[in-house]
């Protein structure tokens, strides 16, 4: 009798154990598939709120020939302005907040030595329950333009300005 129950037991440990691991190693599998976002490599700016008082961003859904920066880190548009010049490696974060605050992160990553000129395209989302939500799109044209970096990419097209036209920081 005893025999019987230390059987089982040691049984109902190893399904515990077993199932605890299917969860770690699912949970590690799903992370390692999610989108990587690289780090931005020029900094980062910030545009306007939502837009949807002045008919800016978020009424047209991306960054376009309307979108105005409020903020940049110093050196951050010049940095990605001349990569994109030269279709060297860079990046950058562009934060464009909505009425909450949260709004969506791009980062834009020029790919080196392609011709054309080609880059990628990250966009993170908040999504429910905390869990933010990366969508990954190819831009197959790269172009400066007078008013700045045009990425023709599959999730639209998009402008990262050349300069900051209103707000505090200077961008370069």
């Amino acid at each position: 009798m005893h025999t019987v129950r230390l059987h089982r037991r040691r049984y109902l440990w190893l399904r515990i154990i077993l199932g605890v691991t299917v969860v770690v190693v699912s949970l590690v599998a799903w992370e390692l598939s999610r989108s990587v976002v690289p780090q931005a490599s020029c900094g980062s700016a910030t545009t306007t709120d939502s837009g949807v008082a002045s008919g800016d961003v978020a009424t047209t859904g991306g960054l376009t020939g309307g979108t105005r920066l409020v903020s940049a880190d110093p050196g951050a548009l010049t940095c990605f302005t001349d990569a994109a010049r030269a279709c060297k490696s860079a990046s950058i974060h562009i934060h464009q907040p909505d009425l909450q605050g949260a709004g969506t992160n791009y980062v834009f990553a020029v790919k080196r030595g392609t011709s054309p000129c080609q880059a990628t395209e990250y966009d993170t989302t908040p999504g429910t329950g905390g869990v933010s939500i990366t969508a990954t799109s190819q831009c197959w044209g790269v172009s400066v333009t007078s008013g700045g970096v045009l990425l023709s990419c599959d999730g639209g097209p998009f402008l990262v300005p050349v300069a900051v036209s209103g707000g505090v920081s200077g961008g370069g």
